[in-house]
């Protein structure tokens, strides 16, 4: 005998989880990590570098349609929540809920701790003090490809 009230209580956080993996792209998620927009391959392909190893060239590649990417250079890969990880560490969870805040969705109703809100300033912080020198080598490497 199933129990319907169990089944019901997981119903709404896959629905939500649906509803945040309906509403992004992997392309989307690729570039929101790494600042770099991906090649189009395809109609729903596209490739880029694995920039979060250093990778050169462009040997991710990724299938909005199907949600997935793969790494050829260390053979690695997966589906949205595993690139989040890949690129930014920490567990599924936390990848789910960086997830949800791009796509707008809330994942919850508690409001973030304070730790949480602390660790989420520093990284932002993080990312607004390097970002212009990492643009500003980007465009250093592509101008020494040309």
């Amino acid at each position: 005998m199933t129990n319907h009230s169990s089944i019901s209580q997981h119903a709404p956080e896959r629905n939500r989880l649906g509803d945040i993996l309906q509403r992004v792209r992997i392309s989307q998620v690729y570039h929101a990590l790494t600042g770099v927009k991906p090649r189009s391959t395809g109609t729903d392909t596209c490739r880029g570098p694995a920039s979060w190893r250093g990778g050169d060239g462009e040997n991710v590649s990724m299938d909005d349609d199907r949600g997935i990417w793969h790494d050829f250079g260390n053979d690695s890969g997966g589906g949205v929540l595993a690139l989040i990880v890949q690129v930014r560490g920490g567990s599924r969870a936390d990848a789910l809920r960086w997830l949800a805040d791009l796509a707008g969705v809330p994942l919850d109703e508690r409001p973030l701790s304070v730790e949480e809100r602390a660790q989420w300033a520093r990284e932002r912080a993080d990312l607004e003090r390097i970002l212009p020198r990492a643009q500003l080598w980007r465009r250093a490497g592509v101008k020494l490809t040309e």
